[in-house]
C-alpha cells in the first residue's frame, strides 16, 4: 500500500521521509519536492520544517517509538504530501509506511506528526504545541 513512501523515526533525531515526497506550507506554497527529506521533530530547528541538527545541541531525547496515536486511512498510490500547519504539526497525506527506531512498522495514509518535541504521543501530535508555544510557519 505505501507505494514506496516511507517515514523513518530516528531515536533522538529527525524524521526521514523517502519516496515521492512533496512538502508544502499550509497555504499550498511548495517548499520541497525530493526523494529524501529530513524533517525536524524536536522543535528547535532554525530551518523549519527541515532538520538542521539542533536536536543534538538541545539534547533532544525521544526513543523514536510510538507512544500513542496512529496512521489512519488507506491510499493505493501517489505522493507522500506533507503540509506544515502554522505553529502546529506536520500533516501527512498519501500512502506511507512509518518505521520506528525499534523496527516496528505501520501503514496508512493520514496523520499529524509532532514537530514541536512536546507531544506525549510522539511521533504523533497530541496538540501540546499550543501549550509549548511552538512557533513556525
Amino acid at each position: 500500500m505505501s507505494d514506496g513512501n516511507k517515514i523513518t523515526v530516528f531515536a533522538d533525531g529527525p524524521f526521514e521521509l523517502s519516496g515521492d515526497v512533496k512538502v508544502k506550507k499550509q497555504d499550498g506554497t511548495p517548499i520541497a519536492t525530493d526523494e529524501t527529506v529530513y524533517l525536524c521533530r524536536c522543535g528547535a530547528s532554525k530551518n523549519q520544517p527541515f532538520c538542521d541538527g539542533s536536536h543534538s545541541a538541545i539534547d533532544f531525547e525521544d526513543p523514536g517509538v510510538i507512544a500513542g496515536g496512529k496512521l489512519v486511512g488507506t491510499a493505493e498510490a501517489g505522493a507522500l504530501e506533507v503540509t506544515t500547519a502554522t505553529h502546529g504539526p506536520l500533516l501527512i497525506s498519501g500512502p506511507v509506511t512509518l518505521q520506528t527506531a525499534d523496527g516496528a512498522t505501520c501503514e496508512g495514509a493520514r496523520a499529524a506528526l509532532c514537530r514541536c518535541g512536546a507531544s506525549s504521543t510522539k511521533p504523533f501530535c497530541d496538540g501540546q504545541h499550543k501549550d509549548a508555544g511552538f512557533c513556525a510557519e
